[in-house]
């Protein structure tokens, strides 16, 4: 029996932008698995998240909640101690 591993795990990942007062949900409660030996296409129209996600996925920018895992590794105990 082959062990599958996810790569990438999202859970529940949301953004929220404060642009003066309006607050801009860029993600909202993404759930995502990628499995080893995958591939992805993100694909949406413009505005849709698809750079914030893939920004988060990368560790470039903090999600407002959720976690993000790669291979197991979660990337907030990383930007955590970047802080």
């Amino acid at each position: 029996m082959e062990i599958i591993t996810q790569v990438i795990q999202v859970q529940d990942l949301k953004k929220t932008y404060t642009m003066g007062k309006v607050e801009v949900n860029a993600l909202c409660g993404v759930n995502l698995e990628v499995p080893s030996g995958n591939f992805l296409a993100i694909l949406g129209p413009s505005e849709s998240g698809k750079t914030t996600l893939l920004h988060t996925l990368g560790a470039l920018d903090k999600p407002t909640s959720g976690r993000v895992l790669i291979s197991g590794f979660d990337l907030a105990s990383s930007l955590l101690s970047n802080q």
